[in-house]
């Protein structure tokens, strides 16, 4: 199996029409007294269905919280760490409920929490900060040089990507890597390390090498 998309049941229909299309932007076509909404988004589906029909559906009544619910959260990302505090302000402005404001998580990741009309949570946060240091993460890659790796299918990858013949494809990294005019900017979990027409991805928890592409190839 494989995950479709998700949906909710709401019983305020026109209400939670109005908040994922006004507030939070979805591109939602059926009108705010629709009986359900079916919407792709970003290749996820995502539906509101009445809380009413889905019980004379299946033919049995089910219960529902009230105010705000911690079964599951909704979560949205964003471009960088500066867009989280502005969205966030901006949902918070428009009526969505705050939960959780801005806040950088120790694994590096900026997040916040508000909730729909009918309690439901939803995570808006980003792992791109671009106001960290390009010199210290120069210095935190570079102080974990000797960790640098990959496999097997990671060596072959990366002699096909760039078309190079060389015996030890990480320490040929590697010294792409150091060398004084690499530019090294980390976005999520990777490292991406530009040198020489070619960028090197390297995973920032295990210090793989994901892969290697030539400049031209690849837009991070």
């Amino acid at each position: 199996m494989k995950l479709d998309g998700f949906g909710l049941f709401v019983k305020d229909m026109p209400t939670m029409v109005r908040f994922y299309r006004d507030v939070l932007g979805f591109k939602i076509k059926e009108e705010d007294n629709a009986s359900n909404v079916y919407l792709v988004k970003d290749g996820v589906l995502f539906l509101l269905y009445g809380r009413s029909d889905f019980e004379k559906m299946t033919n049995q009544s089910f219960e529902y919280i009230k105010g705000n619910n911690g079964h599951f959260e909704i979560a949205l990302s964003v471009e960088n760490f500066d867009m989280v505090d502005k969205t966030f302000h901006e949902v918070v402005a428009k009526g969505a409920i705050p939960v959780l404001e801005p806040t950088t998580e120790p694994w590096g990741q900026r997040t916040c929490y508000v909730a729909d009309p009918e309690g439901n949570l939803i995570e808006i946060g980003s792992f791109n900060n671009l106001e960290e240091d390009a010199g210290k993460l120069r210095e935190t890659l570079l102080s974990n040089l000797d960790k640098i790796h990959t496999t097997e299918l990671g060596v072959e990858r990366i002699k096909k990507n760039l078309d190079i013949d060389v015996e030890d494809v990480v320490d040929w990294c590697k010294k792409k890597i150091c060398d004084a005019t690499c530019c090294i900017t980390k976005k999520g979990k990777n490292w991406y390390a530009r040198t020489d027409g070619c960028v090197i991805t390297i995973n920032s928890n295990n210090y793989s090498i994901i892969t290697a592409y030539k400049e031209k190839l690849i837009n991070i």
